[in-house]
């Protein structure tokens, strides 16, 4: 009969979450990770494979569980515009809770290339989630008129994502408050409540 493991898979991940954020794929051990957990790596390698598995599960659970700062909020019940605004608030806050998993999106992406195909694969399925998120919570606010109807959902969303990541770049690089703000208020820019007026002017003559 095989024995049970001692620990959690998910709370397993949620520590190699933090420590991949700390530190960086290339510069993170398999036997650190053991030692955080207080197991064997004979163990973690039974589980988890390598640990370019590992950090491909890691990624995985990382996107499943909307782990970048405000992501979460996108899929609430409240108001979608709010949520929206709240993402990139939280973004550009760096004492916020969740800046502490942050670093594995930045570090990640900006990891030396190439990536493994394994790990450019989870990466992009954690941004298509994010870039899906973006998308439903603009749609949300678009029915609910929180939003102008010309607003494209999809090229929006997009252009979201961009800013976003751009923004945690810049947190996670310690940059100065306005900058963020600036960040902030271009993505808030892309989310107009009301249409522009179109105001017709006629040149004709009065005599």
């Amino acid at each position: 009969m095989p024995r049970k493991k001692s620990f959690a898979i998910e709370d397993a991940l949620d520590t190699s979450i933090e420590l991949f954020a700390e530190r960086g794929y290339q510069a993170t051990g398999m036997e650190e990770f053991a030692c955080r957990l207080g197991l064997s790596r004979s163990s973690v390698y039974t589980t988890f494979g390598d640990k370019q598995s590992l950090f491909v599960q890691t990624l995985q659970r990382y996107g499943a569980e909307c782990r970048a700062p405000g992501m979460r909020a996108l899929r609430d019940d409240g108001s979608p515009r709010a949520a929206l605004v709240s993402a990139f608030e939280w973004a550009a806050d760096a004492a916020a809770p969740q800046q502490r998993d942050q670093g594995l999106l930045v570090n990640t992406a900006l990891e030396s290339r190439p990536l493994a195909p394994e790990v450019a694969q989870a990466l992009q399925g954690v941004l298509l989630g994010m870039e899906l998120n973006f998308r439903g919570a603009i749609e949300r606010a678009r029915s609910a008129n929180e939003v102008a109807g010309n607003v494209d959902p999809v090229h929006t969303a997009r252009a979201l994502l961009g800013l976003y990541l751009g923004l945690c770049t810049l947190v996670h690089s310690d940059a100065k408050e306005p900058v963020l703000r600036a960040v902030v208020q271009q993505a808030l820019s892309l989310l107009p409540v009301h249409a522009p007026d179109r105001v017709e002017r006629s040149d004709q003559g009065g005599g």
